[in-house]
């Protein structure tokens, strides 16, 4: 064990560096390493020594302690005729996750003076390199999270616009394809009203052409009927008026030889009337005369004239006697 050399000091060095920040140098380090290397007690394992002693001095070669934080290195003179030693060496700090490429953190020492009563000095400048170094692989670090923030926030701006545009085409193609879905069912149904409106129509102009044609087939069947009808009077009236000519000219063809007849007969009667006068004439000049004349039979007047001769028969006559003359 050695007294004063503090193994598990990286962590509060780590601490303190990181409290200071990207600022920290080399006196910001010895500001506080020192303090914290000299805090504590270095374990090590057995370890075998080997060493000269010429002319009342001790040498040692350099001799390495591990612990399992640190490494102690060291080279240890004694003058055995003054009692005094003196050690120079380093402590070097397993970094773990903190280790960096071309820089370790140790703090050297020195020891010197009387045995039991040795003055210890601590020189942190290889630590202070270790922490600069750190801190600026830290800000680098730092700059280039930033910066890598950055461009992932660029990228993400990037990303999230290029998204927006893309769910904009989205939108647009769905609203474009919306409004053609729409006119296309406008359409559609504008066409089906269309389609509706048109049956619609030829049905109802079917259905006027129909009872037109009723009509026209009622009013043509009542005119032919109107017709017939009107055709069959006719006829019948003329059928009657045939009838009642016939039956006039009958009657006055019957009353006309009727009346032919009656005239025939007159004539007749007068003809022998006339013959049996003219008779009773041609009787009376053929007997002898008397004395004793006859009443209406010998007498003194004159004889009567011949009587006009009736006209003969014939249809003129008749037809002249019917009129009247």
């Amino acid at each position: 064990n050695i007294t004063g050399i503090n193994p598990d000091a990286f962590a509060a060095i780590i601490a303190r560096a990181d409290a200071i920040g990207r600022d920290i140098d080399a006196a910001k380090t010895a500001g506080f390493a020192p303090e914290i290397a000299g805090e504590g007690r270095f374990a090590a394992g057995d370890s075998d020594i080997a060493f000269t002693v010429a002319n009342g001095t001790l040498r040692a070669p350099p001799i390495s302690l591990d612990n399992p934080a640190a490494m102690l290195t060291a080279d240890v003179t004694a003058d055995i005729n003054t009692s005094t030693v003196s050690a120079r060496g380093a402590i070097t700090y397993r970094p773990g996750d903190e280790a960096l490429v071309g820089s370790a953190p140790a703090v050297n020492f020195s020891l010197a003076g009387p045995l039991g009563a040795t003055t210890r000095q601590f020189d942190s400048e290889p630590l202070a390199q270790f922490l600069t170094q750190r801190a600026l692989e830290k800000e680098q670090q730092r700059v280039e999270a930033m910066q890598a923030a950055l461009l992932e926030k660029q990228r993400l701006r990037r990303e999230a616009r290029y998204y927006a545009a893309l769910q904009t085409e989205r939108d647009r193609a769905a609203e474009e394809l919306r409004r053609q879905e729409e006119e296309a069912r406008q359409k559609a149904e504008a066409e089906a009203k269309a389609k509706a409106e048109a049956e619609a129509q030829a049905k109802a102009e079917a259905e006027a052409q129909a009872k037109a044609e009723e009509e026209a087939k009622a009013k043509a069947e009542a005119d032919a009927k109107a017709q017939a009808e009107a055709e069959a009077r006719a006829k019948a009236e003329a059928e009657a008026k045939a009838k009642a000519d016939a039956e006039a000219k009958a009657e006055a063809e019957q009353r006309a030889a009727d009346e032919a007849a009656k005239a025939q007969a007159e004539a007749d009667r007068k003809k022998a009337e006339q013959a049996k006068l003219e008779a009773q004439r041609k009787a009376a000049q053929q007997t002898p005369k008397v004395d004793r004349s006859l009443p209406g039979v010998n007498d003194s007047s004159a004889p009567e004239p011949p009587k006009p001769k009736a006209n003969p028969f014939t249809i003129d006559n008749l037809l002249k006697s019917l009129d009247g003359g």
